[in-house]
């Protein structure tokens, strides 16, 4: 999905460059969570997401969960903070129910190895 992100993205088809986002996102792929969390925190901006401090915030979070391997830990560790200096605090409250919720209904954030190289 992530590389049919970046072709969608090289047409300039921001549409679905956020569907398949969102979409990778809900297949626990930490890369995927990590990148539509900051996304939708214009954290940088880009493809037009709207801003969704709480959705972001929650998302990132789950990757604070992760004891091994990658480098997520050490992203979500330093973005969560930039995220949160735009909250208030009943957002980040909000954003850790948002996280729970997400935990409930979603596969574990995990990392999937690439399959395909595209060189």
């Amino acid at each position: 999905m992530q590389y049919y992100i970046g072709i969608l993205a090289e047409k300039g088809d921001w549409e679905k460059v956020r569907y398949w986002q969102h979409k990778a996102a809900t297949t626990g792929h930490t890369t995927s969570i990590y990148n539509l969390g900051s996304y939708l925190a214009h954290e940088p901006e880009g493809f037009g997401h709207e801003l969704d401090l709480v959705k972001a915030y929650g998302l990132i979070s789950l990757l604070s969960e992760l004891d091994g391997g990658g480098d997520m830990l050490g992203a979500a560790e330093e973005t969560l903070p930039v995220i949160a200096a735009k909250m208030t605090p009943e957002q980040i409250e909000q954003a850790l129910e948002f996280a729970e919720e997400w935990k409930a209904t979603h596969p574990p954030v995990s990392y999937f190895p690439d399959k395909l190289s595209i060189y």
